[in-house]
């Protein structure tokens, strides 16, 4: 995911915040072939507070199987928003985060059925259902409508598998959950390969 963050941040002059574990990484990939400068590294820890021109920025662990993966808080004028997707299971520090939003984006992988019975090689459909994997349809329901405050307003799922999900589908299935939850907030589904444009979060 990070192949062109040095051509990008070098050409606009844009601070790369990422974990020492994640820089180091973007270092040592060959895919990545231009780094980026080091005036533009900025190295961030989980848990700690950072404050980024009038926002607040949290970043927390998020347990995949990839180098160091985070989820992200950010807080300004008394919002709230938190981004969370590579989800293997749901932690604490998860859940946590999602009682805290006033806004959410949070991954919605796969059908669990679907992926079971779909294209993928066993050893493939034990990755992504694993617990450094991918979070299902169902489990990212039911997360959000147990963990949700009164105050969460939009929930935006993401990272749907091409494969092993539908937009009809997900939508359907969390939108039940959270009617079963007596949750009650705007739900919309992210394309993955289309801008999404430009939310008012008020």
């Amino acid at each position: 995911h990070v192949k062109s963050v040095g051509a990008l941040s070098n050409e606009s002059g844009i601070p790369v915040y990422a974990t020492e574990a994640v820089h180091k990484g973007i270092q040592k990939n060959y895919c990545v072939r231009k780094k980026i400068e080091p005036s533009c590294v900025r190295v961030i820890e989980k848990g700690v507070e950072y404050k980024i021109d009038e926002f607040k920025v949290t970043p927390f662990d998020v347990p995949h199987d990839s180098n160091d993966n985070v989820g992200y808080r950010i807080e300004t004028q008394g919002i709230v928003f938190c981004l969370m997707t590579d989800i293997g299971h749901v932690t604490d520090d998860i859940k946590a985060n999602i009682a805290l939003a006033d806004y959410l984006v949070i991954e919605a992988n796969h059908d669990e059925a679907m992926l079971m019975s779909g294209p993928y090689p066993q050893y493939l459909k034990e990755r992504v259902s694993g617990p450094y994997g991918h979070l299902s349809n169902r489990l990212c329901g039911e997360t959000v409508a147990e963990n949700a405050s009164g105050h969460l307003k939009h929930v935006w799922l993401c990272h749907l598998s091409e494969e092993n999900n539908h937009p009809e589908l997900v939508r359907k299935t969390i939108e039940t959950l959270f009617h079963e939850k007596g949750l009650s907030v705007d739900v919309d589904i992210l394309k993955r390969k289309t801008p999404t444009g430009f939310f008012d979060l008020v």
